[in-house]
């Protein structure tokens, strides 16, 4: 990291030289980062005679030194900004016991799961920017030789990390906030930023490597780029959909990865190595190129529920010649060298799935190949064990495991070649398997133990049936008052960490469940919502109340003017009676 800032600081400086007497006419830097050619806060050159509009048509990326200044002083300063931030985790993380080194950890990967998030979405933006004209190639393939700098931090950091948390609790991780699957996949998105064509657009805009650029989107990202000294690379990728079952073939699949790989004008492409991941369910097939002119690898990825490539990185170069007499021993040399490692190649045999799903407890069918050719008679174990030998197809049959990893090994003659996928437990799986949760229940009193790894899990808050009932001991033991004639429903709830279980009575002894791990704070959520309806649920009474008391005034009111109305009534009638009686007096006076 030092020496790739050192590097990049001298580069700026010579082409700050190129650029200051060049500026009046060729170019202008600006320092705007919310327009189009922002770039994670860094500046970004633009040719001033350059419009959006007039480069869409054209995929060739022009590489200005302003462009290559701008790279680099970017790059320069995520460099800068990485290794401070390295440097105070490892002081805090060397300084610290276990319990400060798992925050240290988990504050540490939700940083880089931010930092991994921020960079996805500058990629979504800018590509998003160029398919709508408004910016240009060269702008656009400037701002991926920025991200490709800041996504190696990010992965590089994030590896570190892993080594450093590698002794630590899962558990207190997970307690602690760091969420290793969703950082796992926030890492694995920037494998787009990543490939050779990203990093040769990187070379090329800090000045590292000269040659030709061009890059398209359509149906996915192409990035093409031809040196000087004519080597070539060739990027493609493309987004999944979130199907992640594997229903393709990996015959089929082999068929279609070499399909997209480029024509060599002599030699062709040799699998190297093929091999499935049914966690992320896709196939990834390696290969070499060999020929008297050139040499190349390549790999290709290829959707296990789709059977479309979506991810496809080649590069090839040129073999060196040299005419001069000294250097003709050394090249012989390295010709025995080539042969030698051709003719291993031709003893190596290639494993492939035929037919079947690739999936836990499975049955699948293998073919054994050389050269293309199925190999009859071939020897094949599945983990050390013998599965068969293979038929005249070149193929075997076999039930895949329930769990675990499955190498499958082929041997016949000199040859030998290996398959191997892994279905891998998620993060919970491997939580649950080193969590222990003991109980018993004596006169009316349950005692739960938790411990994970052997060791008291502390501060941990039980719930018995939604009810809070304590916390955990610096052993991991709680007791509360129950007595348990069925089963009791318990929850285990540590920072963000937690798990559910069912204890259910069996006589005078509890036995404990099976154990549920969820990362998620839903039940808190569930908890503060039943709070809220129960503190709903009182102001709806207050408010009830509230009302029935306004009925009760408007009542009395009611009863209050009844009672005036009566009156003014009787009075009413009073005046009447004196009417009448004066009425009768003054008749009996006529």
């Amino acid at each position: 990291m030092r020496q790739r800032i050192g590097v990049l600081l001298v580069t700026a400086l010579l082409l700050v030289g190129t650029v200051v007497p060049a500026a009046a006419g060729a170019m202008a830097v600006t320092g705007d980062t919310n327009g189009p050619n922002a770039v994670g806060g860094a500046l970004v050159a633009q040719q001033s005679n350059e419009t959006a509009g007039n480069e869409t048509t054209n995929d060739s990326v022009d590489v200005s030194t302003g462009a290559q200044l701008a790279t680099v002083l970017a790059v320069t300063n995520d460099d800068i900004q990485t290794e401070v931030d390295e440097t105070a985790f490892d002081v805090e993380y060397e300084d610290g016991d276990d319990e400060t080194r798992v925050e240290a950890v988990a504050t540490r990967g939700a940083a880089l799961r931010e930092r991994a998030e921020a960079i996805r979405a500058d990629y979504e933006t800018a590509t998003a920017a160029y398919e709508n004209g408004s910016i240009t190639a060269s702008q656009y393939a400037q701002r991926l030789a920025t991200l490709n700098a800041r996504a190696e931090n990010v992965v590089r950091s994030y590896e570190r990390l892993e080594v450093r948390s590698e002794g630590l609790s899962a558990l207190e991780l997970r307690a602690a906030g760091l969420n290793e699957s969703a950082l796992r996949t926030s890492v694995s998105d920037l494998d787009d930023l990543r490939g050779v064509g990203a990093a040769a657009l990187f070379e090329r805009f800090t000045g590292e490597r000269e040659g030709e650029l061009e890059l398209r989107t359509a149906d996915g990202l192409r990035i093409e780029f031809e040196s000087e000294d004519g080597e070539e690379s060739r990027e493609f990728s493309r987004p999944r959909d979130a199907d992640r079952n594997i229903t393709v073939s990996q015959s089929a699949a082999l068929d279609t990865a070499q399909d997209i790989l480029s024509t060599p004008a002599n030699g062709e492409w040799t699998l190297e190595r093929a091999s499935v991941h049914p966690e992320s369910g896709y196939y990834k097939f390696e290969f070499v190129l060999d020929s008297a002119s050139s040499e190349g690898e390549a790999e290709v990825r290829v959707d296990g529920s789709t059977g479309e490539v979506f991810r496809l990185e080649e590069e090839i170069e040129a073999r060196d010649g040299d005419d001069e007499d000294d250097d003709r021993d050394d090249a012989d040399n390295d010709r025995d060298d080539d042969d030698d490692d051709r003719d291993d190649r031709r003893e190596r045999l290639r494993l492939l799935v035929v037919d079947g799903t690739v999936a836990p407890g499975e049955s699948v069918t293998v073919q054994v190949l050389a050269d293309g050719t199925p190999v009859e008679g071939a020897t094949v174990t599945l983990n050390d064990r013998s599965i068969g030998t293979t038929d005249a197809d070149g193929t075997v049959d076999v039930t895949l495991p329930t769990d675990g990893e499955a190498e499958f090994r082929a041997e016949h003659g000199e040859a030998e070649g290996e398959l191997e996928f892994e279905f891998g437990e998620d993060d919970d799986d491997r939580i649950v398997r080193d969590l222990r949760v003991d109980a018993e229940q004596t006169d009316g009193r349950v005692t739960v133990t938790v411990t994970y790894q052997g060791n008291g899990v502390a501060d941990a808050t039980v719930f018995a049936d939604g009810e809070r009932v304590g916390t955990t001991d610096a052993d991991g033991v709680v007791s509360f008052d129950a007595t348990i004639r069925e089963d009791l429903e318990l929850e285990i709830v540590k920072g963000e960490f937690e798990a559910e279980l069912t204890l259910v009575a069996d006589g005078d002894t509890l036995r404990v469940g099976e154990v549920e791990v969820d990362g998620d704070d839903d039940s808190d959520d569930d908890r503060e919502r039943d709070d809220e309806s129960d503190d709903d649920r009182d102001r709806d009474d207050d408010d009830s109340d509230d009302r029935d008391e306004e009925d009760r005034e408007r009542d009395d009111d009611d009863d209050e003017s009844d009672d005036d109305r009566d009156r003014d009534d009787d009075d009413s009638e009073d005046d009447d009676r004196d009417d009448d009686d004066s009425d009768s007096g003054s008749d009996g006076g006529r």
